[in-house]
């Protein structure tokens, strides 16, 4: 469950983050100096880099959650 979480938001994230990222650089591509503002290899690197990122800080509460008895929890309910 913890991970599941971790990846929705991963790629949430990755899409949100593309796709204001694209139009940042379309709006400031006059400031940008003969750079496109859509370069293709660095959009997927960052999204990318970004997944994985979340997926890895979701790492540490999905082991966490992995330790614990499912039935302490159920009787501290």
């Amino acid at each position: 469950m913890v991970m599941r979480e971790g990846l929705l938001l991963a790629a949430a994230g990755s899409v949100l983050g593309v796709t204001l990222g694209s139009a940042a650089g379309w709006w400031m591509h006059a400031l940008l100096a003969g750079v496109s503002p859509v370069d293709l290899p660095t959009i997927v690197a960052s999204a990318i880099l970004a997944f994985v990122m979340t997926v890895a800080g979701s790492l540490v509460p999905a082991i966490r959650a992995i330790r614990v008895d499912p039935t302490t929890v159920i009787r501290m309910e």
